[in-house]
């Protein structure tokens, strides 16, 4: 993977951490007319930054 490839999936996995921890504390504020809403937002964010730290860790071709 070259350098861009690897500074954005780094970039794209760091954003999508810190929304998923952002989510996590709008969740256990109470808003519960929103949960679903926020329990799926938090499962995309949490795929996400997973996705892209797996194909970080993937080596070089």
């Amino acid at each position: 993977m070259d350098d861009l490839k690897h500074s954005i999936l780094g970039i794209v996995a760091a954003k999508a951490a810190q929304d998923a921890r952002n989510l996590s504390a709008e969740l256990m504020a109470g808003q519960s007319d929103e949960a679903e809403a926020i329990q799926a937002g938090l499962e995309f964010e949490r795929w996400l930054a997973s996705s892209c730290r797996q194909c970080l860790r993937e080596p070089l071709p």
